[in-house]
């Protein structure tokens, strides 16, 4: 599977934050908390990419892995 990554590092986002989201079919934000505040923040910014972003959120104390990430992504594929 073909992926492209961003690093958000701050908030306001800069101008490359929408290019990444325009350039992209769906764009999958992993989180490390509950309510998905980043993908909220995200739909907030861009109203009209909000549709084509996707929580994959994780809060059991554990660090996010690749695997879980991966894995994450396939059921929300097959979904």
């Amino acid at each position: 599977m073909a992926t492209s990554s961003l690093r958000l590092r701050a908030i306001p986002f800069r101008d490359e934050v929408g290019d990444f989201i325009r350039a992209h079919d769906e764009i999958y934000i992993v989180e490390m908390n509950t309510d998905g505040q980043l993908r909220q923040l995200l739909q907030i910014e861009y109203p009209h990419e909000a549709g084509r972003l996707r929580s994959l959120r994780k809060n059991d104390g554990l660090p996010l892995t690749a695997s879980w990430i991966a894995d994450g992504v396939r059921r929300k594929e097959r979904g």
